[in-house]
């Protein structure tokens, strides 16, 4: 059974942050001539977004013009809209994973269900929401080769997650693994 997740307005959201951040904010502004308040800023650049079927590709230039590039998709719910957003980057020197993946969903879910991750047929894994913010809740995911290798020669990603109190009703979503592959091989 779908079910369509409410999400709390943002602006109470940032009218709650500033009141518990406003005491903070009094103390800093005692430091105003103190270096340590001060930002150097970073390079503003608009990315450079490549597509691959159903997966962009999206790199921009850090403060030494190196290229940082992800691959994402926006996953779609029953209706059309947009129920997530799904990005994939590679980890260097890690041995225990290939990549790591960030899943933001809207806000509203059971966190302490977590979110699955179903490829095809395959059992599906379960991971935890390690933050919520604004914009929705946050699954921080490590990828081991096996399941890229399974993503590259699978069709979908089941995305499953669960809501209300008691967590009864389950949500699902699924990811299209079309072009996945060469978005990945991108990277």
């Amino acid at each position: 059974m779908a079910m369509k997740i409410r999400r709390i307005p943002t602006l109470s959201l940032v009218a709650v942050a500033y009141l518990a951040l406003a005491p903070f904010a009094a103390a800093q502004s005692n430091q105003q001539g103190s270096a340590s308040n001060l930002s150097a800023g970073t390079v503003v650049v608009q990315p450079e977004i490549t597509e691959f079927e159903d997966w962009s590709r999206i790199c921009t230039a850090n403060d030494d013009g190196d290229k940082e590039c992800t691959i994402q998709q926006r996953v779609p719910n029953e209706s059309g809209g947009d129920i997530g957003i799904f990005t994939i980057y590679k980890v260097e020197n890690q041995s225990e994973f290939e990549a790591g993946a960030t899943i933001v969903v809207p806000l509203g879910v059971t966190l302490t269900y977590g979110l699955e991750l179903q490829i095809d047929d395959a059992l599906p894994r379960r991971y935890e929401f390690r933050m919520c913010i604004a914009d929705g809740c946050i699954a921080r995911i490590g990828l081991p080769e096996n399941l890229v290798t399974r993503m590259k020669r699978g069709a979908e990603v089941k995305l499953t997650m669960y809501v209300g109190i008691d967590g009864s009703d389950e949500v699902q979503a699924t990811a299209s693994l079309h072009g996945f592959t060469d978005a990945y091989g991108s990277l």
